[in-house]
């Protein structure tokens, strides 16, 4: 029951805080550039999980191919 409960409030806290009109997510910055650690770390996690590896091209494709052309960056935070 308290885990239920958790979740309630969770969402109920969550509609309440967001700007209206919005995920509620932060800006992300217009030239977002990622250091040879991230990278690296990226290219372990993609041989030790595939499937981590096919997820998270599947969220850059959307984003590149979706959100970044259409009226979608803004509800996603960007300008």
């Amino acid at each position: 029951v308290l885990a239920l409960w958790s979740v309630v409030s969770a969402i109920a806290m969550y509609s309440k805080r967001r700007r209206k009109g919005s995920f509620g997510l932060p800006r992300r910055p217009e030239n977002l550039r990622i250091g040879w650690g991230l990278w690296t770390i990226g290219a372990l996690m993609v041989v030790v999980f595939p499937e981590w590896g096919v997820t998270a091209l599947a969220i850059l494709a959307f984003d590149h191919f979706v959100i970044q052309r259409t009226r979608l960056r803004r509800t996603f935070g960007q300008r």
